[in-house]
């Protein structure tokens, strides 16, 4: 029986999460955990200073920048795994942009070269509207 993964996002906090089992999801956060090396001088002044530092929550959030090494770790460590995953999740983890949208927005248009010989030619002799700014 293969073991679910379910990747979704918060909107509101601008995080990922994830969801699965409890002993696969322990495993996989002490992965990505490195050792607290000041524990013992924090350890003097904080009532709780962790011995780890954990890149996932005990909740399941994590920054999307992560993603595809938790992914690629989960692959390699377990061969029975499914991934799910919610389409706001896709959508903040690969964006994409509409370059029409953008002109818009932005409010400058594409460089034409239909009137240019070649690019070489014009940026030597800046003969091109579209070089001038080179």
């Amino acid at each position: 029986m293969s073991k679910l993964i379910q990747f979704d996002w918060e909107h509101a906090k601008g995080v990922a999460t994830i969801k699965c089992e409890p002993e696969l999801f322990g495993h996989i956060r002490e992965h990505f955990s490195v050792p607290n090396d000041q524990y013992r001088f924090q350890r003097r002044y904080a009532r709780y200073t962790p011995k780890r530092l954990y890149a996932i929550t005990p909740t399941g959030r994590f920054t999307p920048g992560i993603f595809y090494e938790l992914k690629r770790f989960v692959q390699d460590t377990y061969k029975d795994v499914a991934f799910a995953y919610n389409q706001r999740f896709l959508q903040n983890i690969r964006p994409s942009y509409d370059i029409k949208d953008l002109e818009s927005q932005i409010g400058f248009e594409r460089l034409s070269t239909r009137h240019c010989q070649t690019m070489s030619e014009d940026r030597s002799r800046g003969c091109c509207s579209c070089y001038s700014r080179w």
